[in-house]
């Protein structure tokens, strides 16, 4: 019965945890989806788009950077409340006043670094919660999570979009208030059980560590990928092919509902690749490149670049999946795994907002052709980095 009692526990602090990260994607994911609108309105510029991305970008990478280092020391359960209240704060400042200056203080901003404190704290919990085996199907479990929340958000913010600007902001930080306080009530106060080494300094291991600076390009550019898909498709689809964004909500919808699937697959893809993540990480950019090549050359028809588009969404969530839930559990032995998850979230972030503030020059003067001509690049020169064991794959 104890036991019992214990697993079940222990299921439903997975299950608060899952449910939290799904939750920062509504207050996330929005502007992106409602951005169109906002430009159509002219609340806001092409350019200006890619300054709250970039902005938020650089404030949620900062914040992961500090936020693994105290989810290591602190109570996790302390910051996940804490990062779901200020988030929700920030979406419902954008939802009273939906202009630049607010967007970027109170959005990008506030909302960024709010953020940042979920995902270490959480994939620490869940790391010491299980061993062995089990811990590793608890991480596939948690990375679950993002793609849940991308597709709810998608769903939320278009279904919101009918509304107005202002409601695609409201609710999401209507949800987010509540479920801090839900977390704060059932989320049971955590006890570290790992013994951290004292003589360890983990911004010494992130920064000198050889085996993690081995994943920083990787994470940077499968950052420059993923989270520009989420940013620049929905604006791509209503550009390239003269929809608003009411016609163009199915295309939207599926690129997260498909990324999805992505990361139902990882666990089979991942033993295939003999349980090394970095030869997944290889395997998917690869694959991410390759779908892409036609949106550059063949312009092809809205069926046929939305299923291009799913599939590069689908590749980039394999390797996110790789990165940011089963490349830190390395690291639970030596005390460092929220350190690490934040490390490789900074970096995630990092690239990607230097990489949307350009992005917003590059379609302005361009157009689209050469966003996907820079994945593209990008895909297979990291696909080849790795696959000649620069960074150990084989």
């Amino acid at each position: 019965m104890d036991d019992r009692r214990v697993m079940n526990q222990k299921k439903l602090t997975v299950l608060i945890c899952w449910f939290s990260v799904v939750a920062i994607y509504t207050g996330r994911l929005n502007l992106s989806i409602v951005s169109p609108l906002m430009q159509k309105q002219g609340i806001i510029s092409t350019e200006g788009i890619g300054l709250l991305g970039s902005m938020f970008f650089y404030t949620y990478a900062v914040g992961q950077l500090f936020s693994g280092y105290f989810g290591d020391r602190f109570s996790p359960r302390l910051m996940a409340v804490t990062g779901l209240l200020f988030a929700g704060i920030g979406n419902l400042s954008a939802a009273i006043k939906p202009s630049f200056p607010v967007l970027l203080i109170m959005w990008a901003i506030v909302n960024g670094i709010a953020q940042s404190m979920i995902w270490g704290p959480v994939l620490r919990v869940v790391s010491e919660l299980f061993h062995g085996e089990k811990q590793t199907k608890a991480a596939i479990v948690l990375s679950l999570s993002p793609a849940v929340g991308s597709i709810t958000a998608t769903a939320l913010a278009l279904c919101m979009s009918f509304f107005g600007v202002r409601t695609v902001f409201f609710v999401p930080g209507t949800i987010l208030v509540c479920i801090s306080i839900l977390t704060f009530i059932f989320l049971p106060h955590h006890k570290s059980v790992q013994q951290k080494p004292k003589h360890e300094n983990p911004f010494k291991l992130l920064f000198f560590d050889r085996e993690v600076r081995s994943m920083i390009f990787p994470a940077g550019i499968h950052g420059v990928i993923k989270d520009n898909i989420n940013l620049w498709i929905p604006l791509y689809f209503v550009k390239s092919f003269d929809a608003d964004i009411k016609k163009a909500a199915l295309s939207i919808f599926l690129v997260p509902l498909i990324s999805l699937g992505g990361r139902l697959l990882f666990p089979k893809i991942y033993n295939l690749c003999g349980q090394n993540e970095k030869r997944v990480i290889a395997f998917s950019f690869l694959l991410c490149g390759v779908t892409f090549l036609p949106l550059i050359f063949c312009n092809p028809n809205l069926f046929v670049t939305v299923i291009l588009v799913c599939l590069a969404a689908a590749s980039i969530n394999l390797i996110n999946t790789s990165i940011l839930s089963i490349y830190p559990l390395r690291f639970k032995e030596r005390g460092a795994v929220s350190s690490v998850s934040g490390m490789m979230d900074f970096i995630t972030y990092l690239f990607a907002g230097v990489s949307s503030c350009l992005f917003g020059f590059l379609i302005s003067t361009f157009g689209f052709s050469c966003l996907f001509g820079v994945w593209v690049v990008l895909s297979f020169a990291s696909a080849l980095m790795l696959y000649k064991n620069k960074f150990n794959v084989l």
